[in-house]
């Protein structure tokens, strides 16, 4: 079947640059290692995601399996967790059993597997659409963006996740290459995958792969059917295990974590819908009910709270929407935003504020790229999807930068390609070099 570009699109050469990508990679490497050195190193933990994720490999390393790190720093007493998927404390866990079971070893270990990686797979998305030129440089906005190498510093499940989007693209870019059902299949795996690493990741199924499987025009229905029905049952076939031990623990479902009642919560009270923290959220928001063996329970009071508090605000949800959206876009409160990442996220001021530079500049490059790809439906649905699955993320918890990861990944793609195509705009321009008689 013949690919799904625009007439005048140039085939990209078969041949990978990996020296080029290699090279790119070491540098994305020491860039995060510098990073780590320089404002990571000495952070502490806290009582945060990065707590919970480093802890929790700590306890799997021990035989204490996935035990709640929040409720043994209270209690001393280990309990079931499923506050977040298994898939990064997992991973994080292989190096916490070889003795690398630091603070700083997680974030290096992060960066030069998930860091490195999420470059890599850039370039190759890139390389994919527009040729060599884009692959290299695609990889080079990915080794300086700073929203990425932040992420990779400060044991935040979005590290992972940023791979597993990056690789989504590119096998879902395959896939409407040459629409096989081993394809589908691998699609599937890729999303189970970052569905064990941040929940929302499961919806890509509708997001991505069902969307992309549309655009196959060629493709009868019943074909088209089949490879979203392959894709699905990959998923779910990767989700299984999980799903089945926390069946197995808890009193109430919990199909991967239960920490969308607490993210309700703090993200539907007073504050958060009018005021300094408009869109945002707020710890004085959070459930405050009695400390549960199960949270499975508490889980299901605190979402009960927030949707009897939503309920009784209809006339403000679509401007804390709004808001929320607008937050993760650096479209409102920009200088507040950059206050909170510092702030609450620990991510330290100036890689915070070159953050939001690197953002505007690259998003006007990836503006260009969306022009290059313009006659490539899949890409435009890929890149489409993972806009809205960070867009949907923060409309329905709250403004919070990291949620725009999936979108970040689609950006820096999209800007390596634009960067290319208006450097070949500009060697058309002026011409073949006049050879001296």
């Amino acid at each position: 079947m013949s690919r799904l570009a625009s007439p005048t699109e140039v085939e990209p050469p078969a041949r990978v640059p990996w020296v080029w990508l290699g090279a790119v990679g070491a540098v994305a490497l020491g860039i995060r290692l510098w990073a780590i050195q320089t404002y990571y190193r000495e952070l502490p933990l806290g009582f945060s995601d990065n707590f919970f994720y480093s802890v929790q490999a700590g306890f799997l390393a021990d035989g204490k399996g996935y035990s709640d790190p929040f409720f043994w720093e209270d209690t001393g007493r280990y309990i079931a967790s499923a506050d977040h998927p298994p898939l990064y404390s997992t991973f994080l866990a292989v190096f916490s059993a070889m003795g690398l079971d630091g603070a700083t070893d997680h974030r290096v270990v992060t960066a030069a597997v998930f860091g490195v990686g999420t470059v890599v797979a850039v370039g190759l998305v890139a390389h994919r659409l527009a040729g060599r030129a884009a692959a290299v440089l695609a990889a080079a906005v990915a080794a300086l963006y700073p929203p990425l190498w932040i992420a990779d510093g400060t044991i935040i499940a979005e590290s992972p996740y940023a791979m597993w989007m990056a690789l989504v693209v590119l096998v879902g870019l395959r896939l409407a290459d040459r629409p096989r059902r081993r394809t589908a299949a691998l699609l599937g795996a890729l999303v189970g995958l970052a569905a064990l690493t941040r929940s929302e990741g499961a919806f890509l199924i509708v997001l991505l792969v069902l969307p992309l499987v549309l655009v196959l025009r060629e493709l009868p229905w019943r074909r088209r059917v089949a490879l979203v029905a392959t894709a699905a049952g990959a998923c779910t076939l990767v989700i299984l295990p999980w799903f089945v031990r926390n069946l197995a623990r808890f009193e109430e479902p919990v199909p991967l974590a239960y920490g969308a009642g607490y993210v309700m919560k703090i993200g539907n009270c007073d504050p958060t819908y009018g005021g300094e923290m408009f869109g945002y959220w707020d710890i004085r928001c959070a459930y405050a009910g009695p400390l549960l063996p199960d949270k499975s329970v508490a889980e299901q009071r605190a979402r009960a709270q927030a949707i009897d508090y939503i309920s009784e605000h209809r006339d403000r949800v679509a401007a804390v929407v709004a808001a929320r959206v607008g937050r993760i876009w650096h479209l409102y409160r920009v200088e507040q935003g950059i206050s909170f990442d510092v702030f609450f996220e620990r991510r330290g001021r100036w890689p915070s504020e070159a953050a939001v530079r690197a953002f505007y500049a690259v998003s006007a490059a990836a503006a260009a790229g969306i022009w290059r790809v313009r006659g490539e439906r899949a890409m435009l649905v890929l890149a489409g999807a993972l806009v809205a699955s960070a867009t949907i993320s923060a409309a329905l918890a709250f403004g919070i930068t990291r949620y725009r990861m999936p979108g970040d990944v689609a950006l820096v793609i999209l800007a390596g390609v634009g960067l290319a195509h208006l450097s070949e705009l500009v060697r058309r321009r002026a011409g073949p070099e006049e050879v001296p008689s």
